[in-house]
């Protein structure tokens, strides 16, 4: 890689053939990691392993790159409301700012300060700071890949249940119809999975974990209410249709800043 005036230029590991340059203000967080290597949040979510060939260079790289990210933390301006538990009522107020750049991490810290009483005197008040990125940052990595692919295939097994369980008897010449049922609920997801996988690398050039888990249990909703009565080939297309759908509806609610973390309205 290669530290420029306003960018970084970095070398994928695969086959050391396609750079990727980094913008500064895109970075969110600079860390170390092992003896060698630097870890680069970016404010898009992405995480970014950067190895370096000596520590001494990796000491370098870490201080530069310390000095642009801590950069871009201003000031906060807080403010803290007291409540009295048992009357639920307001009993003070204080506002007060917050100078990210003089603690160890400024994008999360404990703070100490006092909030004066409307009724006189005042209390200590012990917080805990977090920035808005830090929060999103933590709250989507807690779910890493493996275990939203969990999460998924956990709801898709459980979905032979729900759609082959409506059909109420598998006795007495059910069992051909739960059959049809099972097969329709696999074949939905798993070309809404397909299509959702192509999606993403035409538009962003790797096939990304997320749009797909999306797009399955777009695919699940979108087949149950015809499950039993659709041909298999329907069910396929009924699946790439609802994967393009639930997909795009995510990226609008995102635009629109809508708080819909597990994309509930976009699925269904």
């Amino acid at each position: 890689g290669d530290m420029r005036k306003d960018c970084l230029e970095l070398m994928s590991s695969e086959g050391g053939r396609r750079m990727e340059s980094v913008a500064y203000e895109a970075i969110d967080r600079v860390t170390a990691s092992g003896d060698h290597n630097i870890v680069i949040n970016l404010n898009d979510l992405r995480i970014l392993e950067v190895n370096l060939t000596t520590s001494a260079l990796r000491d370098k790289w870490l201080v530069q790159l310390e000095r642009v990210w801590r950069r871009g933390v201003g000031p906060q301006r807080l403010s803290v409301t007291v409540y009295d538990d048992v009357s639920n009522t307001k009993i003070g107020e204080g506002k007060f700012t917050v100078y990210s750049i003089d603690h160890e991490d400024p994008e999360k810290f404990k703070i100490k300060t006092y909030v004066s009483l409307s009724s006189g005197g005042r209390v200590e008040v012990d917080a805990m700071y977090t920035s808005p990125q830090r929060m999103s940052r933590e709250i989507f990595q807690s779910c890493d890949p493996n275990k939203l692919l969990f999460g998924t295939f956990l709801l898709w097994v459980n979905w032979y249940s729900f759609n082959s369980g409506s059909t109420v008897a598998v006795t007495g010449g059910g069992i051909k119809l739960a059959s049809v049922v099972a097969i329709n609920t696999t074949l939905a997801p798993c070309a809404a999975a397909m299509f959702a996988m192509f999606w993403s690398h035409f538009w962003t050039g790797r096939m990304m974990v997320e749009p797909m888990a999306t797009a399955i249990l777009g695919g699940l909703v979108a087949v149950c209410a015809g499950a039993d009565v659709i041909a298999q080939w329907e069910a396929l297309i009924i699946g790439v249709v609802a994967g393009f759908a639930c997909i795009n509806l995510v990226e609008l609610m995102n635009h629109l800043k809508v708080d819909d973390p597990c994309a509930a309205f976009a699925i269904h």
